[in-house]
């Protein structure tokens, strides 16, 4: 009874939050954007995703960055970067692309978390690092474009 009820509370948290919109990453097709999150996928299986949720402890953008990583790195994804990242709309945020090992392969997962005081917007890139480096300045031009309405 406890988690059906906690189910329709969830939507009502995230109303709190600032919806977003984000240019689409050239050669993708978006396939999903509603409640709060936005998917595309490229067709050599780069996919590509924001969300939002509650910033209950009211973090900043490296707190939150911080904690995914040691998440992250504790499952075993080595980190390549991790830097400041701005948008056009002088929103700042933290980038991190760690790399992955699967099935004789490298994988590439990028997370960029920008916040605000009611949200956490996570933007998250990955796929075989030899198709996540073709369409590499297209997310990033996509990312530049993130904007939070107020």
């Amino acid at each position: 009874m406890k988690i059906k009820c906690l189910m329709f509370i969830i939507p009502v948290i995230l109303t709190a939050c600032s919806s977003f919109s984000i240019d689409r990453p050239g050669s993708f097709a978006a396939y999903l954007i509603s409640n709060g999150v936005y998917r595309a996928i490229s067709a050599d299986g780069v996919r590509f995703r924001v969300r939002r949720i509650p910033n209950d402890a009211a973090g900043t953008a490296f707190l939150w960055s911080e904690t995914a990583a040691l998440h992250l790195k504790n499952a075993g994804y080595h980190e390549l970067k991790n830097e400041p990242f701005g948008t056009t709309s002088a929103l700042e945020g933290r980038s991190t692309e760690y790399l992955y090992r699967y099935n004789g392969e490298n994988w590439i997962y990028r997370v960029v978390i920008f916040t605000d005081t009611a949200c956490i917007y996570i933007a998250e890139a990955g796929g075989m690092e030899k198709y996540y480096r073709k369409h590499e300045k297209e997310i990033d031009s996509s990312l530049k474009t993130f904007r939070v309405k107020k």
